[in-house]
């Protein structure tokens, strides 16, 4: 069986101001504690789903995530 994976894939990153705008004010969010997701389903690029993630400032590093 293969190991479940935890990481995206380098093309799946959101890069640069734009493309996350986008995915916020064009999609939806789930909100479980500090952290929010947002989604969007994106035909432009030809990608099936843009997901963005943010964390709140209360969060003293958000790197670590693990602490949740």
């Amino acid at each position: 069986m293969k190991p479940t994976r935890f990481s995206l894939k380098k093309s799946e990153i959101l890069r640069g101001y734009r493309a996350f705008s986008r995915v916020i004010a064009e999609g939806r969010s789930i909100q479980r504690g500090t952290v929010r997701c947002f989604f969007v389903r994106d035909t432009l690029e030809g990608k099936s789903l843009r997901v963005g993630f943010s964390v709140s400032r209360g969060v003293r590093n958000a790197a670590d995530l693990s602490a949740l």
